[in-house]
């Protein structure tokens, strides 16, 4: 090889050189701002999942507020409820005793109305004989 190839070479091995010098280090300037760019995501990342965490833990807690609300609820419901029957089946039995008691006064009514229709024919028949003993002592 004569030496002017050989200078040439060489001459383009820096230039190349240098040219990959160029290229790594503005290679190396974007990795490092995106870098910079991955970090202020990853701080954006953990910012949102402390505040998620802390909102679904509110919620978390709410939910059970609201489970443990209507747990008590249902149990005064139902608790209520067996009050109420208890309640019906009660005034279902005095209904019961008052409707044998009405019976029992409707029968002894009706006795005493047949005893009284007695007693009035009784009374007619008595007065007919005595205004018929009247009229004949009158004659």
């Amino acid at each position: 090889m004569d030496a002017e190839l050989r200078a040439y070479l060489d001459r383009r091995f820096d230039a190349i050189g240098a040219h990959f010098e160029v290229v790594e280090t503005r290679i190396s300037e974007r990795l490092d701002g995106i870098d910079r760019r991955l970090d202020g995501i990853d701080r954006r990342l953990d910012e949102l999942e402390a505040r998620f965490s802390d909102r679904f833990s509110i919620i978390e807690e709410r939910l059970a507020s609201l489970t443990l609300r209507m747990d008590r609820f249902e149990a005064r419901v139902t608790a209520d409820l067996a009050e109420i029957r208890q309640q019906i089946a009660h005034l279902t039995l005095r209904i019961d005793n008052l409707t044998a008691r009405l019976d029992r006064l409707e029968a002894g009514i009706l006795h005493v109305n047949e005893r009284l229709d007695g007693l009035a024919e009784d009374m007619r028949q008595r007065f007919r004989l005595v205004n018929d003993r009247l009229s004949s002592l009158a004659a």
